[in-house]
């Protein structure tokens, strides 16, 4: 069976790789003057790095102690400590297989540090020497990266101060305000908010006064929230009853978009969101497989609804490139590809090489399958589609 031109696989790898992309969903800014931590150990330090050192000491050692002994331990190393052993422990003594080792050595490589070497204090010096503005725009311009939409919290989160690099947009999330509503409402009383731990009718009308004024203070882009586990029936009832009274009415009066990962959401829940609200813009992430059809058939019913993600650990290159070829087949290019879900400013050159590749694959699948139609397509068609894959849509919906 006759295959895609190599030109036109080209023109595809191209593309997708010198394209300038918006990344949506991170867990990081640069702080606004010399970091307390070096980038390196914050790269090595990663959530999912530390899940993996313990699972492979538990396996080892039969270390099946409960979780408050690990973050014990944890609390007792300093920064540069516990990246040495998880340095030491995953990418010299075991081989760096998994997508966040990997991404480790490939964010390390790109910025020209001497991975071989296996000297970490070496490459930490070396990385370190590098001018802080510089590095910035060292990892933007590696990463092609124009936008990037860290998510802060309410109450425990820092503001998008004078400092921060104007590429570094906040999106203001409202997860642990809401989940946590009894705690929430003590601590807002002590600022001036009248609010109980019992939701009233002036619950959803204090919230939305608090609201306001942190979107006064911070500027966000837009409103998020991570859906609580389903077990947790109160918590879910409290966050339905105020999202829906508080959160999307403000999201609307303000015309900020609203960032939803769906967690354990259920798809009754997730339909009366975007059709109670037809006025507000949902920017869908899906947190499990199981959710991602219904995620989609949700998007393809709806104008309000952008489809991006899906979240960790499903957002890993092999795992989404499925993901991509449902949306390609259900939604054309009408959604936004992928985003880091990085946890430090360097992450972000190692997970968006690696997601590039992954998208790209799993383009030329889907222009060899256009192509064997008979239908023609242009170099410039190809390059228009693909950036509005990944920037023009997200761009256009949230309003840049």
């Amino acid at each position: 069976m006759a295959e895609l031109s190599s030109q036109d696989r080209d023109v595809i790898w191209t593309a997708v790789h010198e394209t300038p992309a918006v990344d949506i969903r991170v867990f990081t800014a640069p702080p606004p003057g010399e970091p307390a931590v070096s980038a390196i150990d914050a790269l090595l330090t990663s959530p999912e790095l530390l899940r993996e050192i313990f699972r492979r000491r538990a396996i080892a050692n039969r270390e099946y102690g409960p979780v408050s002994a690990r973050e014990a331990y944890i609390r007792s190393l300093t920064s540069a400590e516990l990246a040495d052993l998880v340095w030491r422990q995953l990418l010299l003594d075991r081989q760096p297989l998994s997508e966040p080792a990997r991404v480790v050595l490939t964010t390390m490589g790109m910025f020209g540090l001497d991975v071989a070497s296996g000297d970490l204090r070496r490459l930490r010096d070396e990385y370190d020497a590098i001018p802080p503005d510089e590095r910035i725009s060292r990892t933007l311009a590696l990463a092609n990266v124009t936008k990037i939409l860290y998510a802060t919290e309410c109450l425990y989160g820092d503001d998008a101060g004078p400092g921060r690099h104007p590429a570094f947009r906040p999106v203001l999330y409202v997860s642990d305000l809401l989940a946590d509503w009894k705690e929430s409402a003590r601590r807002l009383r002590l600022t001036g908010y009248g609010l109980k731990a019992r939701l009233n009718e002036f619950s959803a009308l204090e919230l939305r006064r608090y609201l306001t004024a942190e979107i006064q203070r911070i500027g966000p882009v837009g409103l998020g929230l991570d859906w609580p586990d389903a077990g947790d029936v109160t918590a879910v009832d409290c966050v339905r009853r105020l999202v829906h009274e508080a959160v999307l009415p403000l999201a609307r009066e303000r015309n900020l978009p609203f960032f939803l990962t769906t967690g354990e959401m259920r798809v009754d829940d997730l339909a009366d969101l975007w059709r109670g609200h037809p006025e507000v813009r949902f920017i869908l992430i899906p947190g499990r497989a199981d959710e991602f059809a219904a995620a989609i058939r949700s998007a393809a019913r709806s104008r309000n609804m952008l489809p991006a993600g899906p979240d960790q650990p499903l957002s890993f290159p092999r795992v989404i490139e499925p993901y991509h070829n449902a949306r390609l087949e259900t939604l054309g290019g009408a959604f936004h590809a992928c985003h880091s879900s990085a946890g430090s400013v360097p992450e972000l050159v190692g997970a968006w090489a690696h997601a590039r590749w992954t998208l790209g694959l799993a383009l030329i699948r889907h222009y060899t399958e256009l192509w064997r139609t008979g239908w023609q397509f242009t170099p410039d068609g190809i390059r228009h589609e693909i950036a509005m894959i990944l920037a023009g849509n997200a761009e256009s919906f949230i309003g840049f």
